[in-house]
């Protein structure tokens, strides 16, 4: 049986009519390193003797916002930063159903013949409030940061339209932070597209 090596997505769309996705869905032919209450549960690589398949959900667009707070003027110092994941209740509905999509591919008949059982969680969870534990426990960014060198005029703003640093001559900042909102995929083309 011929078997896929490429992720498959889904996008998630936005009940708003926003018209794009806020979150996907996706296919991994390979089981993936997972983080679970500071562990590795999953090790990639051979360490599991028989083949898998990884099934993850991103919140493409968060409502949820976090704090970089700053403690003490000493630049050396480690300011505390608090991503504040899932704190947006939007941001676990899209995340509840990126996983409810992902059990509907694995429960289809179309696996049968290779389906062994889930791994982690060792169950798949029924309820709402099942995924939502499971969620907590194992989610975690995907480093697609942004945001966070405002372009514009007023007294927040960083850089010019053009991306010139506002106070300084011959300086541009040409990356991921002077895009006002994460675009819904990776950050790597926009960043090649705006440098």
């Amino acid at each position: 049986m011929p078997v896929a090596t490429a992720p498959r997505r889904r996008a998630i769309r936005d009940e708003r009519g926003l018209g794009h996705s806020v979150g996907h869905a996706e296919l991994l032919p390979y089981f993936k390193r997972l983080q679970e209450a500071g562990r590795e549960v999953i090790l990639s690589g051979g360490a599991f003797p028989r083949h898998g398949m990884t099934f993850v959900c991103s919140v493409n667009r968060p409502r949820s916002q976090g704090t970089v707070t700053l403690v003490s003027a000493d630049r050396l110092d480690r300011p505390v930063i608090d991503p504040a994941y899932l704190s947006a209740p939007e941001d676990l509905t899209v995340a509840i159903a990126g996983v409810r999509w992902n059990q509907d591919i694995m429960k289809a008949r179309a696996f049968d013949a290779v389906r062994a059982g889930a791994t982690v969680p060792p169950a798949l969870p029924d309820s709402d409030a099942e995924i939502d534990a499971h969620i907590r426990a194992t989610a975690s960014t995907i480093w697609h940061v942004c945001g966070t060198c405002k372009m514009g005029r007023d007294s927040m703003a960083v850089v010019d339209a053009e991306l010139r640093v506002h106070g300084l001559t011959g300086l541009r900042v040409a990356d991921a932070s002077v895009m006002p909102q994460v675009v819904s995929g990776n950050t790597n083309a926009a960043v090649i597209r705006i440098a």
